[in-house]
C-alpha cells in the first residue's frame, strides 16, 4: 500500500490494530513518547513509562519535570507508543507498530489519601496514588521477562501478589497522569503489501 504522491507507506483504515491487537501491543513493555504544550508555545516530548487498562493510559512523571509542570498548566497531550524495527533491519520490512492517543489527562498528586481509578482490565477500581506510581514502575522492573513482548497484565498481577502491598512506593514528588483518549489511532505497516 503505496501513498501515491510519494511511494512511501501510508496510513489507511486496512493496518489499523485490530481491538486484540492494540491491547496486546500496549501491554507490552514500550516507552510512551508523551507530546505536551510548553509554556513557550513550542512542543515538548517526553519519554515516559505507563500501564494501559485497555480504557485508559497511566503514566508516572516528577512535578518538577518540564512534562509535568507543562500537564499541570494545560492538560491537553499526544502519546506515541511505536516499534520500528526498520531502523535496524533495513527496509527489507515492513515491521513498523504504533498507536496515537490523543486528548485530555486527569493529574493526581501521588500523596497519601490521593488515590486513582483505573478504569479498565483486572486492577480496575479505586487505588492509592502512590500504588499506582509503584505499579507502572514495577511493571517496568519485571524481572522475570527478560524482553517486551510477551509481558501480560496476568504477569503483573501474578508479580503484585508476590510482592504484597508493601512493594508500592508513595512520592509526593510524582504525578500519576491519566488519559483516556479522545481519538486513538493505530497502524501496523506488515498488513500493507511490501513496497520497495
Amino acid at each position: 500500500m503505496t501513498d501515491d504522491s510519494s511511494g512511501a507507506l501510508a496510513w489507511r483504515p486496512q493496518i489499523e490494530l485490530s481491538r486484540r491487537e492494540l491491547d496486546e501491543f500496549l501491554s507490552a513493555r514500550l516507552v510512551a513518547r508523551v507530546a505536551t504544550n510548553g509554556s513557550g508555545g513550542f512542543p515538548l516530548v517526553t519519554p515516559l513509562w505507563y500501564l494501559w487498562d485497555g480504557v485508559a493510559l497511566y503514566l508516572s512523571v516528577a512535578r518538577s519535570r518540564l512534562a509535568g509542570q507543562n500537564l499541570l498548566r494545560d492538560p491537553r497531550c499526544a502519546v506515541l507508543v511505536d516499534i520500528d524495527e526498520r531502523a535496524t533491519l533495513g527496509m527489507g520490512t515492513n515491521a513498523a507498530k504504533a498507536v496515537h492517543l490523543l486528548g485530555e489527562v486527569e493529574i493526581t498528586p501521588a500523596e497519601p489519601g490521593r488515590t486513582v481509578l483505573l478504569e479498565g482490565g483486572p486492577l480496575a477500581g479505586v487505588h492509592d496514588a502512590g500504588w499506582v506510581v509503584g505499579l507502572i514502575t514495577r511493571r517496568y522492573n519485571f524481572q522475570r521477562i527478560d524482553n517486551s513482548v510477551g509481558f501480560t497484565q496476568d504477569d503483573l498481577i501474578e508479580q503484585i501478589a508476590a510482592e504484597g502491598a508493601a512493594a508500592a512506593t508513595q512520592d509526593a514528588g510524582r504525578l500519576v497522569v491519566k488519559l483516556v483518549p479522545r481519538r486513538i489511532r493505530s497502524w501496523d505497516f506488515a498488513k500493507a503489501p511490501f513496497v520497495r
